[in-house]
């Protein structure tokens, strides 16, 4: 059962956020001072909605540790009645509990499976509500950046320009 888990375990680090952040977390605050440097009011705009997105991040974690705690013990009583029933196969086939035992096993996956699954629809609603918000922030970088065009204070290079490396630091 160690590959069982051991899957678990990749599956759900490769569903969530963490292998991009990874890459993208470092760079973030160059892409914000970039950002300031093309013009103030782009770079305050592009760093007030990064200060949004890390609140909605610590909300996400907040909401979603105890599904996440739940999703974790079943798993750990699944792979404990797995491994025991794996060492004592031979008596459980000796008494005829087979069936016993697959229908037990198979309300222990169902239950990890579901609690798996509650914790990845928290994530995944909140996740939802970042993703529109970080899209709504993208825009909100292109329309102030045309309204500094019109204005004369930048170009349309710098509009451009803020918005992709906003779209960057956000992501």
């Amino acid at each position: 059962l160690q590959p069982v888990r051991d899957l678990d375990t990749i599956r759900t680090f490769l569903a969530g956020t963490g292998p991009t952040a990874l890459f993208d977390m470092p760079f973030m605050p160059l892409f914000f001072a970039l950002v300031y440097l093309l013009h103030p009011w782009l770079g305050l705009l592009a760093i007030g909605g990064g200060l949004m997105l890390l609140t909605l991040a610590l909300i996400t974690e907040a909401r979603s540790r105890a599904p996440t705690r739940a999703a974790t013990q079943s798993g750990a009583a699944r792979y404990a009645f797995g491994e025991a029933s794996r060492r004592n196969a031979e008596i459980i086939r000796a008494m005829g509990m087979e069936l016993r035992v697959g229908r037990l096993w198979a309300a222990l996956n169902s239950k990890h499976l579901t609690e798996q699954a509650h914790a990845a629809e928290v994530g995944g609603g909140l996740g939802a509500v970042t993703k529109v918000l970080r899209l709504l922030l993208q825009s909100l970088i292109l329309g102030l950046g045309a309204w500094l065009v019109i204005a004369g204070e930048a170009t349309g290079g710098v509009m451009i320009a803020a918005s992709i490396l906003t779209a960057r630091a956000l992501a």
